[in-house]
């Protein structure tokens, strides 16, 4: 008669094989979740851009008349049904999520902020980006972890952090725009 079975060396080589492969595999899925999240952020800080960009087109209430000019629109201004679902599973902070539109010489810029409450005190998200400048090949650059992101300042003057290769801008006489019309 004979035995039908594994023996105890073949359960613990093939237990050591699923080990390895479990040890390869698990960071590689980890990295994979974390880039698509990271990617989350970028397409949606480029949706609340555009949606800046559309809302500052469309409104005639919104006006920039002088080189350095810019508004100021909170999450909470924009419609944003489309960006509602944040990639960690937290909220968008409407307060500390904004796009300043903004007048230089002779063309108009577009700088975006969203920011996710991760965990009580725990933020990720986009600090305050050229537009232009955010694409997925640099998402390690631009999501960031910290605790403390820039709220907008009520009025007056705004200071645009530098960016890759461009200096700190300035913004003057910005208006503060916040709840939706």
């Amino acid at each position: 008669m004979k035995n039908k079975g594994f023996t105890l060396i073949e359960l613990i080589a093939t237990m050591v094989v699923l080990s390895i492969l479990m040890l390869i595999a698990i960071p590689n899925v980890v990295g994979i979740i974390t880039r698509n999240r990271n990617a989350t952020y970028i397409e949606d800080a480029k949706k609340l851009a555009t949606l800046g960009e559309y809302k500052y087109k469309s409104d005639t209430n919104l006006t920039l008349e002088q080189t350095g000019d810019c508004i100021i629109m909170k999450m909470s201004y924009l419609d944003n049904g489309d960006i509602q679902d944040a990639p960690n599973g937290g909220e968008y902070k409407t307060d500390l999520s904004y796009v300043v539109v903004k007048r230089d010489t002779s063309t108009i810029k577009y700088y975006v902020q969203l920011v996710e409450e991760i965990k009580a005190g725990r933020t990720k998200g986009v600090k305050l980006t050229d537009r232009l400048l955010l694409s997925e090949n640099d998402i390690g650059q631009e999501v960031i972890e910290e605790t403390t992101f820039a709220a907008p300042p009520t009025s007056g003057t705004l200071t645009i952090p530098a960016q890759p290769s461009i200096p700190p801008v300035a913004a003057t006489n910005c208006t503060i725009v916040e709840n939706l019309s």
